[in-house]
């Protein structure tokens, strides 16, 4: 009788301490409340690692643009936006510091034929700035065409994670901004969004 009691307790008993964990993790870390074990979707809220996305600037001579990352850095962001805390940013925006980034300067349309040719060159030329290769930028805009690409020495980066909430007067649903990193580091530059 004994031994079936205890191993009738262990299923409950390993459920709280379970459940323990993940209120601890969400909200003291910020933790993603759905996928990945994420607490089995408890404290469900539109504010979850799926929905929160980064803003990232870079700074090349004094002027400010948008920038995106891709590659080996986005099992690392996914991290960042599972749990996010200072630490796990700051480390992020320190890998995006040390990788080249280029500015791409393309047109949306990859030219085919004659009547696309005049099409594609009264398209307006768009710049981006990302910190892959050429190549694996061409995977994720098959259908652009690339007038000029070239690396850009960068004097900082700007972080910024965004998340989603539930504006209950309004019925809508709003970005708000959860945390902004920068570097190189300034002072106080990482903080946590009540």
């Amino acid at each position: 009788m004994n031994d079936l009691f205890w191993r009738c307790a262990l299923v409950p008993a390993v459920m709280i301490g379970v459940t323990l964990c993940h209120v601890h993790d969400f909200w003291c870390e910020d933790r993603s409340s759905w996928g990945a074990g994420c607490g089995f979707g408890m404290f469900a809220t539109v504010d979850f690692h799926g929905t929160r996305f980064f803003r990232c600037h870079v700074i090349h001579d004094g002027q400010r643009y948008p920038a995106t990352f891709e590659g080996s850095l986005v099992s690392e962001a996914l991290g960042v936006r599972i749990a996010p805390n200072p630490s796990r940013l700051t480390e992020l925006v320190e890998q995006l510091g040390k990788h080249n980034w280029r500015l791409i300067t393309y047109r949306a349309q990859r030219v085919s034929d004659n009547c696309a040719a005049r099409r594609a060159a009264d398209a307006p030329v768009v710049r981006s700035v990302a910190v892959c290769s050429v190549e694996q930028w061409l995977e994720r805009h098959p259908q652009a065409e690339i007038v000029d690409a070239r690396t850009l020495a960068i004097e900082s980066v700007e972080l910024e994670l965004w998340g989603l909430r539930m504006n209950v007067p309004s019925g809508r649903i709003e970005a708000f901004p959860k945390a902004r990193v920068v570097w190189p580091a300034a002072p106080l530059t990482a903080r946590r969004e009540l």
